[in-house]
């Protein structure tokens, strides 16, 4: 795979931008964007580059479009901070290893605190989740849509809000070099596994033992996909 940052698609510098802008101070909590045309004016960037950055801003709760009048940054939050300095943060590592490091994290402790907090509902939805992906094992592709649902589904389980969507902020970043390896490794048994494994611990209310079988899943998983990418 190649560096992360030189990766980087036009849409994507144009995101980092703005974003920087915001993070600056210069776009202002409330205040309404340039347009699209002098967006792309000063970014030296098409019309359309400019409408996917601010689309992505938009999902990412950083800026709000009303229609026929433009695009204003939200009102500050903590939601806002976590969007704005989250990824940024991680762009700035430069590895993708560093993100799924961090990612790590986030779901070991999450797991363990889903021992704690999860209720039955939530436990019902990981066994359906983790059914659905014995079910699919010979379709790459919605192998890897459940897979990444689960591990969501995990982190949701937390009761945590900061780690919910510490979590989407991560796995939006992490989205195509995922898909790519999921779809690579194909069926992996192992991995189900371990999601069985963790849901047991979880609905068993045995934090220690969830956040150590996630940590070893999430570790397996980096190592396979350092292979994947030395290939």
């Amino acid at each position: 795979m190649e560096n992360k940052k030189t990766n980087l698609n036009s849409s994507e510098k144009v995101y980092l931008q703005i974003l920087d802008l915001i993070k600056n101070g210069e776009f202002q909590s409330g205040e309404r964007l340039p347009t699209e045309h002098e967006l792309s004016k000063r970014f030296s960037s098409s019309r359309n580059t400019v409408r996917m950055a601010l689309n992505r801003l938009r999902t990412m709760g950083i800026i709000d479009t009303i229609h026929g009048d433009g695009s204003y940054v939200r009102k500050v939050n903590s939601d806002v901070y976590l969007n704005v300095m989250i990824p940024a943060l991680l762009y700035e590592q430069n590895d993708l290893f560093d993100i799924l490091a961090f990612r790590r994290g986030i779901e070991v402790e999450a797991v363990i605190l889903a021992a704690q907090n999860a209720d039955a509902e939530d436990i019902e939805n990981l066994n359906d989740i983790c059914k659905r992906l014995d079910q699919v094992e010979e379709d790459p592709e919605k192998l890897w849509r459940l897979n990444t649902t689960l591990h969501m589904q995990m982190v949701r389980c937390s009761h945590s809000k900061l780690f919910v969507t510490m979590e989407e902020i991560v796995q939006s970043i992490l989205t195509k070099e995922m898909q790519d390896f999921l779809i690579y490794q194909g069926e992996d048994i192992d991995s189900n596994y371990y999601h069985k494994m963790i849901i047991s611990s979880i609905a068993r209310r045995q934090p220690d033992e969830a956040g150590f079988l996630m940590n070893k899943h999430d570790k397996l998983i980096i190592d396979r996909i350092r292979d994947f990418a030395a290939k």
